[in-house]
């Protein structure tokens, strides 16, 4: 059972106390009187994830593999989708010219391929897999140092599949694997921002570079920049949550 609510020995500052709400550390710290009885002994800690501050190597995998992956999925739906449907307007143009009697069937084979590029979809729950176990890794890790968190592990987990809430509960779980005032917070910002506009842009690119081959290639290389700059902070934001997870173990061995 968690300790009750209280004011403990401030495991950040042993010389002062902290409150604690029932199920984490707060904000909240003072230092005591003297008059003040000695403060209860700090609860104890669960114990850590076998794999603290071992994540690194995971996440840059899940970083690395997902942009790749997006590209190819993202390019082979929008080559797929032009020819389908220039196929479409060819064949609206020769039925307003032929005879419905003479009017021969549409060609399904753009259709046809279009539908198995669609399967490439498939693919990017590899990279989404390696993700989740990531960020669910590091969220585990952060509630046993008692890093303050607005969201349960297991929302780590959930937040990336449900769609609405997916576009901000997996950046909120990545950013509280970090202590609050650490400025790689600003990192994981940036790569969630570039995360959001490879996705929303692989959509334009679909639709878009179906009616013009150029703005395809633009809008391609474009995203293929942003996902770079994307793997590239991904790296960073990785590192320093092990690094974070690392030292806040040394401190509570000390």
């Amino acid at each position: 059972m968690a300790p009750s609510p209280g004011w403990y020995r401030d495991p950040y500052a042993p010389a002062g106390l902290r409150w604690w709400d029932g199920r984490q550390w707060t904000q909240h710290a003072m230092q005591p009187d003297r008059t003040v009885p000695p403060a209860p002994p700090l609860p104890s800690a669960p114990p850590l994830p076998p794999y603290a501050g071992r994540n690194e190597r995971l996440g840059r995998l899940a970083m690395l593999t997902w942009a790749p992956v997006h590209l190819l999925n993202f390019g082979l739906l929008g080559l797929t989708f032009r020819r389908f449907l220039r196929d479409v307007m060819a064949y609206a143009d020769e039925a307003a010219r032929t005879p419905a009697d003479q009017l021969g069937p549409f060609p399904v084979g753009s259709f046809v391929s279009m539908m198995v590029a669609s399967l490439s979809g498939i693919l990017v729950w590899v990279p989404l897999a390696l993700l989740i176990i990531w960020t669910h890794r590091c969220a585990t890790t952060a509630l046993a140092l008692r890093f303050p968190a607005e969201r349960e592990p297991v929302w780590a987990v959930i937040g990336w599949i449900v769609p609405v809430i997916n576009f901000w509960f997996p950046y909120q779980s990545v950013r509280d694997c970090l202590p609050p005032e650490d400025p790689a917070r600003r990192d994981v910002l940036r790569w969630w921002l570039c995360y959001l506009g490879v996705s929303a842009g692989g959509v334009i690119l679909i639709f878009l570079g179906a009616f013009d081959p150029t703005v395809f290639v633009v809008l391609l290389v474009a995203l293929a920049a942003v996902a770079a700059v994307a793997v590239l902070l991904g790296f960073r934001v990785a590192r320093a949550i092990d690094e974070a997870h690392r030292a806040a173990v040394a401190d509570q061995a000390t």
